[in-house]
C-alpha cells in the first residue's frame, strides 16, 4: 500500500469513528429532547424519520457521485451536512432540531456506503478483513456516543458535545480534502447503466438488499431505543445497556478479522444471527437489570460483524461493479431503519409498553434468519477468497 493510500485509510478510520458517534446520535439525545419538548414516544419517532429521510437523501447523493467514482467528494459533502446538523440540535425549536437530524442523516446515508465502497475498491484482495477493520472504528464511535453525550451534557443542554463533535468533523474534512485530486473521475455511460441491470437482475443482489433492510432496522432499533428502555427498566442502574451493547459490538468487530478466515461469509453470518437471537430473548424476557445488561452484550457480539460480512459478499460476487451499483442496498437499509425505529415508538404508545415495541426486533431477526437460510439452502455463493 502506498503512503498516500495509508494516510487516506487513517483519515477514513478517524471519520468512521465520528460517523459511529453521529449515526446513533438520535437515541442518545432522545431522552434530553423528549424532556425539553415534552413529547411522547410516538412523537419522538419523528426524529428517527427525519434522520432516515436524510439518510435516504445521502444515499442518492452517493449514487450520483458513485457513477463517476467520486467517493471523496461525497464524503466531504456528508461531513459538512453532519457538522451543520449536529449544531442545530441546540435550537429551542423542535422543527429546527428535526432539520438537524435530517442533515445528520445525510452524512450517514452518503458516507457509510461511500467509505465502505472506497475501502473495498482499494482493498480488492482482502475485502472482508478490510471492511471488518473499517467498521470496527464505526463501532468504537458508536460505543462512545452515549457516554460522550451523557458526560458533557448539562441541564438539558447538548451544546458542548455538539460543538466538540462538529469540530472533530472539521479536522476529518481537512485531512480527507487533501486526497480529493488523487481520485480518478469516470464519466457516466451506457456501460454503467448496463452493468447496473446485470447486477440487479440477479436475485442474490435483492436478497442482499432485503437482508440490509432487516439488519439496519434491527441495529437502528437497538441503538435508538435501548437507552430509553434502560432508563425505564431501572432508573437507578449504574450503567446504561447501550454502551454495554456497543462495547461488545466493538469487541466483535475487533476479533472478526482474526476468525472470519476460518468460515465462509455465509456460515459466519448465520452463526452471528443465532447469537443475536439469544441476546434478544434475554433482553425481552429478563426480569432483572443484570439480565438486560447481559442480553445487550450478547446482541452486541451477535450483530457486530453482520453488516461488513454482508457487504463483503456483495462486493466479491459483483466485483468490479459492486462499488458503483450498491445504492439499492443502502436505500433498503434506510427504509428498514426508519420503519423499525418508528414502529417501536408507535407500538410503545399504543400498548403503553416499550417492551412490546422491542418485539419488533424479533421480527427483524426472524426475517434475517429466513433470508440466510434461503442463501444456505437454495442459493450458492462463491466460497470465500482466503488470499
Amino acid at each position: 500500500m502506498s503512503k498516500s493510500n495509508r494516510n487516506l485509510f487513517f483519515s477514513l478510520y478517524w471519520l468512521f469513528f465520528l460517523v459511529g458517534i453521529s449515526t446513533v446520535l438520535v437515541g442518545q439525545v432522545l431522552p434530553i429532547l423528549a424532556r425539553r419538548f415534552s413529547i411522547s414516544d410516538s412523537e419522538s419517532g419523528y426524529f428517527f424519520i427525519a434522520h432516515f429521510a436524510g439518510s435516504l437523501s445521502g444515499i442518492f447523493l452517493y449514487n450520483y457521485q458513485a457513477q463517476k467514482s467520486n467517493f471523496i467528494r461525497t464524503i466531504l459533502l456528508g461531513i459538512c451536512a453532519s457538522a451543520t446538523g449536529i449544531l442545530l440540535l441546540n435550537a429551542d425549536s423542535q422543527v429546527i432540531c428535526t432539520i438537524g437530524f435530517f442533515l445528520n442523516g445525510i452524512c450517514a446515508g452518503a458516507n457509510i456506503p461511500a467509505v465502505n465502497m472506497l475501502v473495498a475498491k482499494l482493498s480488492s484482495l482482502r475485502v472482508s478483513s478490510s471492511l471488518q477493520v473499517l467498521n470496527f472504528f464505526w463501532g468504537v464511535g458508536a460505543i462512545s456516543s452515549q457516554p460522550f453525550f451523557h458526560a458533557l451534557s448539562s441541564d438539558g443542554s447538548v451544546l458542548l458535545p455538539t460543538v466538540l463533535l462538529a469540530g472533530a468533523y472539521l479536522i476529518a474534512f481537512v485531512f480527507i480534502y487533501s486526497h480529493r485530486l488523487e481520485e480518478k473521475t469516470e464519466e457516466s455511460s451506457r456501460v454503467n447503466r448496463a452493468s447496473f441491470w446485470t447486477v440487479w437482475r440477479n436475485p442474490i443482489a435483492w436478497i442482499t438488499a432485503l437482508f440490509n433492510f432487516a439488519h439496519v432496522g434491527l441495529e437502528s432499533g437497538i441503538g435508538g431505543w435501548l437507552t430509553t428502555y434502560s432508563e425505564r427498566f431501572a432508573k437507578e442502574g449504574l450503567i446504561s445497556a447501550t454502551p454495554v451493547f456497543f462495547v461488545f459490538f466493538v469487541l466483535g468487530r475487533a476479533i472478526a478479522p482474526a476468525i472470519i478466515d476460518f468460515f465462509d461469509d455465509n456460515s459466519f453470518i448465520f452463526l452471528s444471527l443465532l447469537v443475536l437471537l439469544v441476546g434478544l430473548v434475554v433482553i425481552v424476557f429478563s426480569s432483572s437489570y443484570v439480565g438486560l445488561i447481559c442480553g445487550a452484550g450478547i446482541c452486541g457480539i451477535g450483530t457486530s460483524a453482520i453488516f461488513p460480512a454482508n457487504m463483503a459478499r456483495f462486493a466479491k460476487i459483483f466485483y468490479p461493479d459492486a462499488s458503483k451499483h450498491a445504492t439499492p442496498i443502502f436505500v433498503m437499509g434506510s427504509f428498514g431503519g426508519a420503519i423499525t425505529t418508528y414502529s417501536i415508538g408507535y407500538l410503545s404508545d399504543y400498548f403503553n409498553s416499550l417492551k412490546v415495541g422491542i418485539f419488533v426486533l424479533f421480527a427483524n431477526t426472524l426475517i434475517l434468519i429466513a433470508l440466510q437460510m434461503l442463501v444456505l439452502l437454495g442459493l450458492q455463493f462463491p466460497k470465500k477468497d482466503k488470499t
